[in-house]
């Protein structure tokens, strides 16, 4: 009786200790499960780690986008607006030089031609002066007064060239009736048709300028 019950009771200490066995069995499995980690599983757990650090760190937040879109708007309208000063500026040198040389032209112009009208009305004076040389020169004089006219004539030429006139006579040349006045023709047969065979008045030039034609007769073909 003592036996059996002794037996019992040794027999419910073994059941026991083998379940309390069993159970740290069990305990020290699932320590080892936890605090042992595969490498596999803690390379996992290192890269979501890392994953999450980086969301975290690396992006920006809601307000930084929103400075940096309207940083970037603002440059490409800073942009925009200098590139079209920039234009305005291109345009407004391109005026200015335009208007340098109009105005370089203009003051080259009057300086060439600013006499034109001094020079037409001092034409007929010129013309007075040669057709009294030839009245002269045909008078019974004893040359005084051909020689005055002449140093007159000449002297007054002198004038002329320096402020640029040219004579235009074209006594033997073929007629341009861009230089010349036809006022007749005539049939010598010394020469060949649409020359110019006599000169009624000289033409002048002034700097390159037709100031007066020519007044010629012209020669035409029988």
């Amino acid at each position: 009786m003592g036996l059996g019950l002794g037996g019992r009771r040794y027999q419910v200490v073994f059941l026991v200790e083998d379940n309390a066995t069993a159970c740290a069995g069990t305990s020290d499995h699932d320590q080892r499960n936890t605090h042992d980690p595969s490498p596999k599983d803690e390379r996992s757990k290192h890269e979501r780690k890392m994953s999450d650090f980086d969301d975290t760190i690396g992006a920006p937040s809601d307000p930084q986008l929103a400075d940096l879109a309207t940083c970037q708007e603002a440059l490409a309208e800073a942009r925009q607006e200098s590139e079209q000063h920039r234009d305005a500026l291109l345009r407004a040198r391109a005026d200015l030089e335009n208007m340098r040389k109009r105005m370089a032209r203009e003051i080259d112009k009057a300086q060439k031609y600013g006499i034109g009208r001094f020079t037409e009305a001092l034409l007929p004076v010129k013309d007075s002066l040669e057709l009294a040389l030839a009245a002269a020169e045909q008078s019974a004089d004893d040359g005084s007064l051909t020689k005055g006219i002449e140093i007159a004539l000449g002297e007054f030429d002198r004038v002329l060239r320096e402020f640029g006139v040219e004579t235009v006579d074209p006594q033997g040349e073929p007629f341009d009736p861009e230089r010349h006045e036809a006022v007749g023709v005539e049939e010598p047969a010394e020469l060949p048709a649409n020359t110019v065979c006599r000169v009624q008045q000289k033409g002048y030039l002034l700097n390159g300028r037709l100031v007066r034609p020519a007044r010629v007769i012209v020669s035409k073909s029988s």
